[in-house]
């Protein structure tokens, strides 16, 4: 897919893009405290 916007619209995509993958990753980091977490034992580290 190729864009053919100017040099102004290119950084709104830009920052719509790290705004997408910012969110993305508070959202996983979110979701990450819900999960279970088991200690290794001695032998398995």
């Amino acid at each position: 897919m190729v864009l053919l916007v100017g040099r102004g619209e290119h950084l709104a995509v830009a920052w719509v893009l790290f705004a997408i993958i910012f969110l993305c990753t508070l959202a996983q980091s979110w979701v990450q405290r819900r999960w279970d977490h088991y200690e290794a034992e001695e032998g398995e580290r």
